[in-house]
């Protein structure tokens, strides 16, 4: 199971850089036919996966579970990313629609309630909320959208692709990947091969985290 995640600008900004960014990680977010989660589905490389951009938090993450091998799927993630052919001008909307979607609207009253009055000890008001998402929509109207959004999607997807982009080491983000020690030692192999002979993958255990009584 990989467990990634960066920063990707600043929670809940208006501001049209953070803007264009996330929209550029939303291009292969959800359950398109064409985006990571029904790719590597299809391909038998995982089961749930896929990376998703959060304007409210200011990150990108990106997840894969039930994996049979962590360096296989990246490695097909990463050649689906260097493939431009999948993505078209269309994908404009389907990236906006991606950022601005109720997510809250199929839960129970009780579950909406309780997230919402989270929402609110976080910031994340309404009003932040709704200014936002007035920006990302204002973004339409500008014809040289799809030119920026194109420009930046490798910066913002490659944040939490290792291999692709940037080095993990120099976007600040946070990389869980767990499986038994024969998987972890060929991703680490594979780190190392396209991160750079200096990286590694540092291990832990659950004996790390055992409470012992005081004496």
């Amino acid at each position: 199971m990989c467990v990634f995640s960066a920063p990707l600008g600043s929670p809940l900004s208006c501001e049209r850089e953070d803007l264009l960014a996330q929209l550029a990680a939303a291009l292969d977010s959800g359950a398109g036919p064409h985006g990571f989660f029904m790719r590597t589905w299809g391909a038998g490389l995982a089961y749930s996966n896929g990376v998703r951009p959060s304007p409210t938090w200011g990150r990108m993450s990106y997840y894969a579970e039930r994996c049979p091998d962590p360096a296989q799927t990246m490695r097909f993630v990463v050649e689906l990313a260097r493939d431009p052919a999948r993505h078209s001008a269309a994908l404009g909307d389907y990236a906006l629609a991606q950022l601005v979607s109720a997510h809250r609207m199929s839960e129970h009253l009780a579950t909406r309630a309780g997230g919402a009055a989270a929402d609110q000890l976080d910031g994340q008001t309404p009003d932040a909320v709704r200014r936002q998402r007035d920006a990302l929509l204002a973004l339409r109207a500008d014809p040289t959208l799809w030119e920026a959004v194109r420009a930046r999607y490798e910066r913002a997807v490659g944040s939490v692709l290792v291999g692709f982009g940037p080095r993990s080491r120099e976007v600040g983000g946070a990389f869980l990947t767990i499986a038994n020690e024969p998987l972890l030692a060929g991703w680490e192999r594979y780190v190392r091969e396209v991160e750079g002979e200096d990286e590694w993958v540092a291990r832990i255990y659950p004996a790390d985290f055992w409470l012992y009584p005081a004496k």
